[in-house]
């Protein structure tokens, strides 16, 4: 934990093959060798270097809107026009930018733009600048930590005022 090199404790005698292996991934991170080549056969050089990076595992952030009517229905060859509000993950960073389904409906899934961390925080809000005259919308299970799965339950809900 928090190395940024690693050595192994035997010396491999000139012209023998190597290879290196992550055994077992790190909790909540993933590991490679970001495109090196983890084996050989050990040369001139006094060290081989085998880089490996590891990144912590990252999950999708999202869940239902309902009662987001379309701007305008469609009426014969002219197609309806949606409505849209922006959610911002103020904690972890990322847009959600929810559209009315085409068919009125009012209710589709959503997911922001960007991934949050394993470990990390967020924290979902509607811009105000962005919901439609009319409408009063609430977000709810809009804050929380993203552990080990995607988060689906938040819940956005408009009604008419």
């Amino acid at each position: 934990a928090g190395a940024t090199s690693y050595t192994f404790g035997r010396q491999i005698d000139y012209g023998t093959n190597f290879e290196v292996k992550i055994v077992t991934q790190p909790e909540h991170m993933n590991c490679d060798f970001n495109g090196a080549n983890p084996g050989g056969s050990a040369g001139y050089t006094v060290s081989i270097s085998v880089p490996v990076v590891c990144r912590r595992n990252t999950y999708s952030v999202g869940g239902r809107f309902t009662g987001l009517p379309v701007k305008t229905p469609a009426v014969g060859a002219t197609a309806a026009v949606p409505n849209t509000i922006t959610l911002l993950n103020g904690t972890a960073g990322g847009t959600a930018i929810l559209s009315s389904p085409l068919d009125n409906s009012g209710a589709a899934d959503f997911a922001f733009s960007i991934p949050v961390a394993d470990g990390q925080s967020y924290g979902v809000t509607i811009d105000p600048t962005t919901v439609p005259a009319g409408l009063s919308c609430t977000v709810k299970n809009g804050t929380g930590f993203v552990t080990t799965t995607a988060i689906t339950n938040i819940a956005v809900d408009c009604v008419k005022q």
